[in-house]
């Protein structure tokens, strides 16, 4: 994954997302899974997987504390 939103920061938004879709596929065995760890509907679970629909700010935050990784995965650290 490029770092190209270091120069372009509207380019983040793309960069996050495939980013998150990422992490939720890895770290979590299924979308029932990531409902249960961020407190989030099954259906909200699917769309993130899926890049419908992105996480909300206190989703990346609690991630990033809580999930290995993730801060440089999301980020792009």
């Amino acid at each position: 994954m490029s770092s190209g939103f270091k120069s372009d920061p509207r380019s983040f938004d793309q960069h996050l997302r495939d980013a998150w879709i990422e992490l939720t596929n890895k770290h979590f065995q299924s979308a029932e899974h990531v409902a249960v760890f961020f407190g989030v509907t099954e259906k909200a679970a699917r769309n993130w997987r899926d890049g419908v629909t992105g996480p909300r700010g206190g989703a990346v935050a609690y991630a990033i504390k809580n999930v290995p990784g993730a801060a440089e995965k999301l980020l792009g650290a």
